[in-house]
């Protein structure tokens, strides 16, 4: 057992099948069977099939397994085609905005032609603006056309007052939500980096490296954060901003960065320098110990919990190693991996919550949303 780590035949094939595609060589029918669900619970049947087909194995797996991993790859594609009509319009949209425009998650990694976002399944469009500039953005997207979904009083005071981005826009006859953020983690929460050093050290896309220039192009003027900045914003948004219920998505995110760019001269020195500057050493210490655990990340020795303070004790430790793989796994419905796992997905969702929001304020936030939920004039209009 690695880290808490279910030791069912279908977890252990999926994980091999991302780690080394050329494990598929010797696996039976049988157990494609497993795997399958598994990864399209996951949402990586796509990312499964772009590294199975980068790796040349495509031709030994099963004809009949084949059919799955091309729909979910088509899937993809079609949401990427989607992805990248969003960023051009977002672009368009906010040409007048005097402020940077820095592009987060699955729009950077495609924007920057990393080969880790092939394959993957983006959900929407996060984007972030310096606060100051939070206004006008939204004006300008307004002007454009975008709307916020709906939402009432409570919930935009809510997003305005304690979150880090405001109510998600779309524009209509536009599928994906774009989400407008003024920093990574909520305003209430427990973990605050300073936005003001994230943006100081975005880099423009046009200057990334990797994918199709051409493509990149289409991205001109647009920004991502640094290097070391998107490793960190990978494992906050997982282990701080997150329930981790099925997440393992997110953790193939965290390793696809640090196999991206864990070679570069100077990124893992940086990488501990911005930790211990923006305060973010404790998610980074648990997306780093999952991801080496389970999908053997290469991570330096002494990395893990870069900064003083950061390791948790050892209680907590024992604890997360409990739940994290029950909340954050997809469950194989042919092993043993469903004990536990409805009260690992409560703790973890308790867990969020707790670090979204101080007691004092999370208890009447709660209450609002049970009495919300049980108001039969408002279910009935939904």
């Amino acid at each position: 057992m690695k880290s808490g780590l279910p030791t069912t035949s279908g977890l252990t094939a999926l994980l091999g099948l991302l780690t080394c595609p050329e494990s598929a060589r010797s696996l039976p029918l049988a157990a494609w069977d497993r795997v399958l669900p598994l990864a399209r619970a996951a949402g990586l049947l796509a990312v499964l099939e772009a590294r199975l087909s980068r790796d040349a194995m495509l031709e030994h797996v099963p004809d009949i397994v084949c059919g799955h991993l091309a729909s979910g790859a088509a899937a993809a594609r079609q949401r990427r085609q989607m992805l990248v009509w969003e960023i051009v319009t977002v672009r368009q949209a906010l040409a007048g905005l005097d402020a940077p425009i820095v592009l987060l998650k699955g729009a950077a990694y495609l924007a920057q032609g990393l080969a880790m976002s092939s394959g993957r399944y983006a959900a929407d469009v996060d984007i972030l603006v310096p606060k100051a500039a939070l206004d006008s953005a939204e004006h300008l997207l307004k002007d454009y056309g975008y709307e916020f979904q709906h939402i009432d009083a409570y919930d935009e005071r809510y997003y305005r007052e304690w979150s880090h981005e405001l109510p998600p826009f779309r524009l209509p006859g536009h599928p994906l939500e774009l989400d407008l953020h003024h920093t990574i983690t909520p305003v209430t929460g427990r973990l605050r980096p300073a936005p003001e050093l994230l943006l100081a050290a975005t880099i423009r896309v046009c200057d990334a490296t990797g994918g199709d220039a051409g493509e990149r192009a289409r991205f001109r003027g647009l920004h991502v954060l640094s290097r070391p900045d998107q490793l960190l914003h990978s494992a906050v948004h997982l282990f701080h901003d997150s329930d981790l219920a099925v997440r393992l998505r997110e953790l193939v995110d965290v390793d696809g960065l640090v196999r991206e760019f864990g070679t570069e001269p100077g990124f893992w020195p940086a990488v501990v320098e911005r930790a211990q500057r923006l305060g973010l050493g404790k998610p980074l210490g648990y997306a780093l110990r999952y991801a080496r655990a389970w999908l053997g990340t290469p991570v330096p020795l002494g990395i893990e919990w870069p900064a003083p303070g950061s390791r948790p004790g050892r209680l907590a430790l024992v604890t997360m190693d409990w739940m994290v793989p029950r909340a954050l796994l997809p469950v194989d419905p042919a092993g043993d991996g469903r004990r536990g796992v409805a009260l690992a997905r409560a703790l973890a969702y308790l867990r969020y919550h707790r670090l979204r929001m101080p007691l004092w304020r999370l208890i009447p936030h709660a209450l609002h949303k049970i009495s919300r939920r049980h108001d039969p004039s408002r279910a009935a209009a939904s």
